[in-house]
């Protein structure tokens, strides 16, 4: 992530995009002073990332790490699995359930001890990289569309398949607002939620402009509602998402419309 981050500030970035804004930070970031100061949380909340925009998606840095190295950590645990004469299904239903209940997953070490947050984007990117690396020898379901391996097997080696040339953007089908913390928002620990809320009421008239329509028409609160539903699953696969513990969440639906 720290990398990533160098690299869209330094002066070359600008250089191959000039006049573009390739990355956002704010000082008044959402979680500042979710935590109180003594609590050792509060200075692992002072790693932010920033915001990008990647295939017309907004999401954070951290999202891309997610991708790469959880993505490829559930791959191999699956792959093992699946040599261990576990089914697809099974393989598969274990490895989300590992790193979203298990020790080192959201619910726990990485997630809610390490930050108060439990989030659904990052699962959501965690599983997206999944999908990519079993998409590399595999056909796979991206987008309810059917995507054929990205290499063939040619005796001891891999060719990339003609469809995977360089201008092809074969990681668009896999980047999704299912990254979005706004659009597919986190779990909170109790303690962090007033503060959270509070900080969306302020800034509500900002985000729902941001978040409008195609004329510039503020969507309703059932439109966040709505797309919060579609989200919790990838292509109508389980990927983690503890569906819609309300009183859990702090949403743009519940914090930025008049009650």
């Amino acid at each position: 992530m720290d990398g990533l981050e160098r690299c869209l500030r330094h002066p070359s970035a600008a250089e191959l995009f000039p006049g573009r804004r390739l990355s956002y930070n704010t000082p008044g970031w959402i979680y500042a002073g979710a935590h109180m100061p003594f609590d050792p949380r509060h200075y692992s909340l002072k790693l932010r990332s920033s915001t990008i925009k990647v295939y017309g998606v907004y999401l954070g840095v951290d999202k891309i790490g997610h991708f790469h190295d959880l993505g490829h950590i559930y791959f191999k645990e699956f792959q093992k699995l699946r040599r261990g004469a576990k089914s697809e299904e099974q393989a598969r239903r274990t490895v989300v359930h590992r790193f979203t209940r298990g020790l080192i997953s959201e619910a726990a070490i990485i997630g809610t001890m390490a930050t108060g947050v439990h989030s659904h984007a990052d699962l959501a990117a965690n599983y997206l990289g999944f999908k990519f690396y079993r998409n590399l020898t595999e056909p796979v379901v991206v987008r309810d569309r059917l995507h054929p391996p990205l290499l063939t097997r040619v005796g001891a080696h891999w060719r990339t398949n003609m469809h995977a040339h360089p201008e092809a953007d074969i990681l668009r089908p896999f980047i999704s607002d299912h990254m979005n913390e706004a659009l597919n928002p986190s779990l909170l620990e109790w303690s962090m939620r007033a503060s959270l809320a509070a900080r969306l009421a302020a800034n509500a008239l900002d985000i729902l402009a941001f978040y409008a329509d195609e004329r510039g028409v503020t969507r309703p609160r059932e439109y966040f509602e709505s797309r919060m539903r579609e989200l919790s699953t990838i292509d109508g696969e389980d990927y983690g998402h503890r569906v819609f513990l309300d009183d859990q969440m702090v949403t743009i639906a519940n914090s930025c419309f008049s009650q």
